[in-house]
């Protein structure tokens, strides 16, 4: 997926003297995969396997994130975020449909395999007046469209691979704010800043379960975002890094009618929203020889008679 021209910047090869340092900005991999380097499209047998571990792990779903993809078309993408150069954006087809549509077909073949749940963005149509940067008419977001094809519980191609919850199948919709220069054709009567549409969500709801989600809900910086909401990442209390991860974790959870319903679960997180990244060594909280994933839920028992879902962040 994040190959440099079909190479594989590899930095444990690196640093052993038996690869050079790729460009700079080009994606560099930690180490190799256990299964190697793959593409999910192609090698069938990676999806065989990644499904009978998650299985036999006792994961019920997965959560696909294509919230970077508001449109499955990619000519689509091009008109309204004019980026040609980062891959989720500019090639949703191969980024998000091909790994998508070949998961599924694996997965729903193998019994007891995880189901799947869509993390999408969730829009209404633009007005017929709202434009591209490029002046042309804005077109019509369809992620939403791909994974309804796909999971709608009366006529989805693949109907029986979505996680049944509260009786319809799950589906996570993004709240981030809606950033310059989409604004034009996803905010077009600046009355809609957030990812997802409460016109859109209330349509989607008489098929899915709704439950929206984003990441660092418990910082200051997101304040607003209502208790209810799920989370893929959380900081834990102020001094847990500086502890060494010998305290309690502490971290945000999401309610729902008043009881614990999902927490997030991170070997090692960044800190801050839109900053402080994972690579900042000065503010990121590393794995902490384990603590981190360990202390998150404070203790995997109470985790389990308190909360529905736990999210674990790959």
């Amino acid at each position: 997926m994040f190959t440099d021209q079909g190479r594989n910047h590899d930095i444990e090869e690196i640093l052993a003297g038996r690869q050079e340092w790729g460009a700079l900005f080009k994606y560099h991999w930690s180490g190799r995969p256990q299964l190697g380097y793959y593409c999910l499209s192609r090698d069938k047998q990676v999806l065989v396997k990644h499904a009978e571990q998650l299985r036999d792990a006792g994961v019920d779903f997965i959560a696909i994130d294509s919230t970077n993809s508001y449109y499955a078309d990619p000519e689509a993408q091009h008109q309204v975020f004019d980026n040609r150069w980062w891959d989720p954006l500019t090639d949703p087809v191969k980024m998000v449909q091909q790994p998508v549509d070949a998961l599924l077909e694996i997965w729903s073949g193998i019994p007891g395999a995880p189901k799947v749940v869509p993390f999408t963005p969730v829009k209404n149509d633009p007005s017929p007046q709202a434009k591209t940067i490029t002046g042309t008419p804005c077109p019509k977001p369809d992620m939403q469209r791909f994974w309804n094809e796909r999971l709608n519980p009366r006529t989805g191609r693949y109907k029986n691979m979505g996680f049944l919850y509260f009786g319809k199948p799950l589906w996570l919709a993004s709240r981030a704010r809606v950033k310059a220069p989409a604004h034009k054709c996803l905010d077009a009567d600046g009355k809609h800043p957030f990812a997802s549409d409460p016109e859109a969500l209330a349509d989607l709801s008489h098929f899915y379960t709704i439950r929206k989600m984003w990441g660092l809900l418990g910082s200051p910086e997101r304040a607003g975002y209502s208790s209810e909401e799920w989370s893929f990442i959380e900081n834990c209390q102020d001094r847990f890094k500086e502890l060494n991860g010998s305290a309690p974790c502490n971290q945000r959870i999401a309610f729902y009618n008043g009881k614990p319903e999902e927490l997030s679960v991170s070997a090692a997180y960044q800190r801050f929203p839109g900053s402080g990244y994972i690579s900042d060594k000065a503010t990121a909280v590393p794995k902490l020889n384990g603590a981190t994933l360990h202390r998150i839920p404070s203790a995997w028992a109470a985790f389990r008679i308190l909360s529905r879902n736990a999210m674990l962040r790959s």
